[in-house]
């Protein structure tokens, strides 16, 4: 639609890298853009560069990830109930000791995750175990595994995990399978976002599903609602509901 209407449109990737996010940022102002649709990335935590956007009257709206102290609208979706209806999912399952692969601290998804999480396991009366929430910073399949395998070479009494996102989760699949164990029978994993690799894998990781084609209209819309509006942006949130996509990783 932007583009049907003759606005400028142009895509970058940050790779979750903050220096390439903040250059990508300085060559799309340059460019002249319209608006600036933006998904932060995992090392964001210096907010001047978006900051200085908002204050020169750029239109910008955020998509899946959510940044508090600016001006602008966002769309996410509910990860706190996502992360919620993960774990009590695993729980039903009769999982008891429930490891969580977290994203970084900075990300308010990530922190919005490990809420749901503790609240599911608080309202089924589990124990809270801070050695079960370990960070994966990065989300790579790399490091989730590492991590995992490091519990599980120790000793840790794991029977289930709940993985930040898709990567993490497969990480988890390895490690477990590295340990000569069962998914999901001695160990059931979920995951978050439902990649496109998620069914192709063996077993087939489930995850938390989540709009992402209606995200993108909504961001649209409200893109094109700022480019053409005269008044003041607002920090207007647009959330929506996630599915759970259950496979055999978990079932």
């Amino acid at each position: 639609e932007a583009m049907k209407d003759g606005y400028n449109v142009m895509i970058c990737q940050s790779n979750e890298s903050y220096e390439r996010e903040a250059d990508c940022i300085d060559a799309l102002m340059s460019a002249r853009v319209d608006g600036l649709l933006v998904s932060i990335s995992r090392e964001t935590e210096d907010l001047a560069h978006l900051k200085k956007v908002v204050d020169e009257g750029t239109p910008m709206v955020f998509f899946d990830r959510l940044v508090q102290g600016m001006n602008a609208p966002s769309v996410i979706v509910d990860d706190y109930q996502g992360a919620y209806d993960a774990v009590e999912h695993l729980i039903k399952q009769k999982s008891k000791h429930i490891v969580h692969l977290a994203g970084p601290d900075n990300l308010i998804i990530s922190r919005k995750r490990t809420e749901g999480y503790i609240s599911a396991l608080e309202d089924h009366e589990l124990p809270i175990n801070q050695e079960n929430i370990i960070e994966c910073r990065n989300g790579t399949v790399e490091e989730a595994e590492a991590a995992l395998s490091k519990l599980l070479e120790n000793g840790h009494a794991i029977d289930g995990v709940f993985a930040n996102n898709d990567m993490a989760a497969l990480g988890a699949l390895k490690a477990v399978q590295k340990a000569q164990l069962k998914c999901p029978e001695d160990i059931a994993i979920i995951g978050f976002s439902n990649w496109q690799f998620s069914s192709l894998v063996n077993p087939g990781l489930s995850s938390v599903a989540q709009p992402g084609y209606e995200m993108g209209r909504e961001a649209a819309r409200l893109m094109l609602e700022e480019i053409n509006s005269k008044e003041k942006a607002t920090n207007h949130v647009s959330i929506f509901d996630t599915d759970l996509v259950i496979r055999e990783s978990s079932s």
